[in-house]
């Protein structure tokens, strides 16, 4: 009889034990694929067969969330399990629904990260930078709209312009020569990420002529403030645009040369 039940108590035992384990993993088996994605005109294929496996569990696919998230356009924040989430782990994902903007977070290659950590004053940016590459013959600028008011939030519709003006020696401006408007912007951003609408200017005028050589001054017009609301809110809000043009934050124009 002490046997009988010492033979239960080991089966109880491992009946818990598999419940305890089946309620926390899973066998699966690798599935080596390769996943073609069509988002419009861009085609991005995730391998399936290398580092970013591919699992199938139950009949169903898995690809890692990030990369799939990434092949997508999205971008991915991820925090641990801890008490302020929770005791879950916290998964963000931010996916872009603005025509011709590409969202960034500030630490990453693309966005205007060298100036966040010199402007903490300026919560709310919006900046024109030339990018233009050594030696291109055609100059490259990016609107950036920045967030640090340390909470995701969306701003209202906005409309972003730059307006290039030939100069004379001293900078003055003389005439406008181009001007080129960047899609409506209305965009949740998040905390520390950045949109980028990215334009070339082939270095000729209104009137179709190439621009003769010499100074100009580029003019990013934005409005003085805008209204947004903080992500779960609805109540609105209003933020001034300021401008500190010797530090190089929030600029709204400076001057450069054709050579």
């Amino acid at each position: 009889m002490k046997k009988l039940l010492t033979g239960v108590a080991i089966g109880v035992i491992l009946m818990l034990t598999t419940a305890a384990v089946s309620s926390t993993s899973i066998q699966a088996t690798l599935f080596p694929s390769k996943v073609t994605i069509h988002n419009g005109s861009k085609i991005t294929t995730i391998d399936g067969t290398g580092k970013d496996g591919i699992i199938n569990y139950n009949n169903k696919s898995y690809i890692p969330l990030r990369t799939f998230s990434e092949a997508m356009g999205a971008k991915v924040d991820y925090e641990s399990a801890s008490k302020q989430t929770n005791g879950v782990h916290k998964i963000d994902i931010y996916q872009s629904q603005a025509n011709n903007w590409s969202l960034y977070k500030v630490d990453e290659p693309e966005g205007a990260q060298l100036y966040s950590v010199t402007c903490p004053e300026y919560p709310i940016r919006m900046q024109i930078w030339d990018i233009t590459k050594a030696g291109s013959t055609k100059k490259k600028f990016n609107f950036v709209v920045s967030n640090f008011m340390g909470e995701d939030i969306r701003i209202n519709p906005i409309d972003l312009t730059v307006n290039i003006y030939k100069s004379d020696n001293n900078g003055n401006r003389e005439y406008l020569i181009f001007s080129k408007s960047a899609p409506t912007f209305s965009e949740l951003i998040p905390n520390k990420y950045e949109y980028l609408f990215t334009f070339e200017w082939d270095g000729k005028g209104l009137d179709g002529k190439v621009a003769p050589l010499g100074k100009y001054s580029v003019e990013l017009i934005r409005p003085e403030e805008v209204k947004y609301t903080v992500h779960g809110s609805n109540e609105l809000k209003t933020k001034a645009i300021d401008a500190w043009l010797l530090g190089g934050c929030n600029i709204p124009f400076y001057g450069f040369e054709l050579y």
